[in-house]
């Protein structure tokens, strides 16, 4: 019984430190956004409705993206369904890649894209691909440091579509592939 214990005790520990990881991405995403209304406001930025509108929407879909990763751990319930619709994902990778891209410049992490010119097409929820893509952009500037460089690609062929981010940090230890998954 205490070996139960200790193993809910440690799973436990793990679900919240991933929940910990999942609910930063979107505060970090808030704070890039009021930081960019801050210098709009300031008049150091071309002042633009349309880029403030785009900003206070984007924050209000991290904020609604954390209060689901809330209610999740509260309730101990499934995901929410997937909601799917068709969207180009080389467009919401451009858009994703644009919204981080200044953090990536400010952290000294060189950040460089190979994304067709053409739509890529794909039926698939657009909030869990952009908190897969601010997960592990986040991962690879973290790996990549200072000075690092991250690579995102993306090449659809026929009914196959793969997307690519690499980093140049030191990779992932033995002992922490193993906790992997």
């Amino acid at each position: 019984a205490e070996m139960v214990q200790l193993q809910r005790v440690t799973e436990l520990g793990q679900v919240a430190a991933g929940l910990a990881h999942e609910i930063r991405n979107p505060l970090q995403a808030i704070r890039l956004n009021l930081h960019a209304l801050a210098r709009m406001q300031n008049g150091r930025a071309k002042r633009d409705a349309d880029g403030v509108s785009m900003i206070i929407t984007e924050s209000n879909e991290e904020i609604v993206r954390l209060d689901r990763l809330i209610e999740e751990l509260l309730g101990f319930a499934k995901p929410d369904e997937a909601r799917e619709k068709n969207i180009d994902l080389s467009s919401e990778l451009d858009a994703t890649l644009s919204f981080v891209g200044q953090e990536m410049q400010s952290s000294g992490v060189e950040l460089r894209t190979q994304l067709p010119d053409r739509r890529v097409m794909v039926r698939m929820d657009p909030t869990r691909l952009r908190q897969i893509m601010l997960n592990l952009l986040m991962n690879a500037k973290e790996a990549a440091g200072e000075g690092g460089r991250i690579e995102v690609g993306l090449a659809g062929r026929d009914e196959r579509v793969e997307i690519r981010v690499s980093d140049d940090g030191p990779g992932i230890t033995d002992e922490d592939r193993r906790q992997i998954f």
